[in-house]
């Protein structure tokens, strides 16, 4: 994965942003709200442990949030097209930030009833900015140790 992103090509990211961010955020909300939904409704029939709804919904955004390592290599295998590569590339890489702020709504939702109290619009917005503080959050984290990482490895630095 880490492989895929950093020999990422930017020109096809930026040129599909709008499709990748589709299938990271609507793909992985309706994914966390099936698996999530589904879970809570099989534990009501008893058909597997029954959890509450926001522990439902927590444990469908984590695993909605696949990262697809062995469909990559497949790819990188097979010589697959460049756009599609870049798309299930793409998808992986946002989906992690998208199934935190998932998690992090719902269990907000549930310490605070009135959170639905406002608008629908005002809670999308708000995960709206919960996900891209996130993004620039990991983004800068990263660049951050691969920095330091360079540094350490450089052969002319003496530490």
């Amino acid at each position: 994965m880490y492989e895929s992103a950093y020999n990422l090509h930017k020109g096809n990211f930026f040129r599909n942003i709008g499709s990748i961010l589709v299938f990271a955020i609507l793909g992985t909300a309706v994914s966390a709200f099936i698996i999530g939904g589904s879970l809570f409704l099989f534990g009501k029939k008893q058909w597997v442990y029954e959890l509450s709804f926001t522990e439902s919904f927590a444990i469908g955004s984590f695993l909605s949030a696949v990262d697809p390592v062995g469909t990559l290599a497949v790819f990188h295998a097979l010589d697959v097209d460049p756009v599609l590569n870049m798309l299930v590339t793409g998808e992986s890489i946002l989906n992690d930030a998208v199934a935190i702020v998932l998690s992090g709504t719902v269990w907000e939702a549930s310490k605070n009833p009135n959170i639905f109290d406002h608008p629908i619009s005002h809670t999308i917005l708000q995960c709206a900015v919960r996900f891209t503080i996130t993004f620039c959050a990991s983004a800068t984290i990263g660049v951050i140790f691969a920095l330091m990482a360079a540094l350490i490895s450089f052969d002319g630095l003496k530490l």
